[in-house]
């Protein structure tokens, strides 16, 4: 849940002035310790400006490939999977690969990859 930076301040500020420790003050609103701490970090050295919520990073998955190289990397593949075809096997390999399983891999390929077709 994202907070406003008039709430980050508001607990800034409740726990600042809190009988009780900052974790039972934290624990009570359900606020882990370490977002209050950079919370609390950035405004002791920068100020308020600082509570504004931060834009987001995106949504980046680590072992996606980038758009521009995905296409290289199927017609790669798909350049393989005529090689396969051809010999019956992977050609730095000893797989027997049976015609129902490269028929499943270039559906596959087309379907995810919106009509690329192999050779």
């Amino acid at each position: 849940m994202r907070r406003t930076t008039g709430e980050k301040l508001e607990l800034i500020r409740l726990v600042e002035g809190s009988d009780l420790s900052v974790r039972q003050t934290l624990r009570e609103r359900r606020l882990n310790r370490s977002t209050f701490y950079a919370w609390y970090r950035r405004y002791t050295q920068r100020g308020r400006a600082e509570l504004e919520p931060q834009p987001g990073a995106g949504r980046r998955v680590w072992n996606r490939i980038p758009p521009r190289m995905r296409q290289r990397v199927v017609d790669a593949a798909l350049a393989d999977l005529g090689l396969i075809r051809s010999r019956g096997h992977f050609p730095k390999g000893g797989y027997d690969v049976h015609d129902g399983t490269l028929n499943e891999i270039e559906t596959t390929a087309s379907a995810v990859y919106g009509g690329v077709q192999g050779g």
